[in-house]
């Protein structure tokens, strides 16, 4: 007959033994042996790993080609293997200085194992004010994994490699955060 309720006056000294809870603990272990990340529904997220990079308001460009802000992450190749796409979450805050504009392009790329650039994120002002300080982030989605480490970086530059779209970009203005998740 099934056990439905114990009564805790009702177990005595010595009634339940070690081999009965090592016995019920197997089982369990068992259960969870079973629980690995390729037995996991899709769209479940795997890995992750994040970056942060700090705050230095002196570093500046006046590139208008893609400059590194400092930051790179990367996802291990121990782990490529179970994933079909990582999603590239990114936030900095810049301030960017006005020359006609006060604009900068931010570039996700990805450095290995092969490379892979994304469309630039704008952020700033086109008109008005003399400098805009604003919190840039955006987000891609890597789905065209190869095999090996997967390294990331974030980029910035005058808006459209425009000389008249920015004067100084202080990209390091408040640091720079990077996430990474695998599914």
């Amino acid at each position: 007959m099934p056990l439905s309720k114990i009564i805790a006056n009702s177990i005595t000294d010595g009634a339940i033994t070690n081999t009965q809870i090592n016995a019920s603990a197997s089982i369990a272990q068992s259960k969870m042996e079973a629980l690995t990340t390729a037995n996991l529904p899709s769209g479940t997220p795997k890995y992750m790993v994040m970056a942060e990079l700090g705050t230095n308001g002196a570093v500046s460009t006046t590139s208008t080609s893609y400059v590194d802000v400092g930051i790179s992450i990367t996802m291990p190749s121990a782990v490529i293997s179970s994933l079909s796409k990582i999603w590239i979450r990114f936030d900095g805050t810049m301030r960017v200085d006005k020359n006609s504009h006060a604009f900068a392009d931010i570039l996700v790329t990805r450095t290995d194992p092969s490379s892979q650039v994304w469309d630039p994120f704008t952020t700033g002002v086109v008109a008005g004010g003399t400098e805009v300080y604003d919190n840039a982030g955006g987000e891609v989605l890597d789905d065209s994994l190869g095999s090996g480490d997967h390294t990331y970086k974030i980029q910035v530059r005058k808006s459209n490699g425009n000389a008249t779209y920015a004067s100084n970009i202080y990209y390091r203005y408040r640091g720079w955060r990077a996430t990474l998740i695998g599914f």
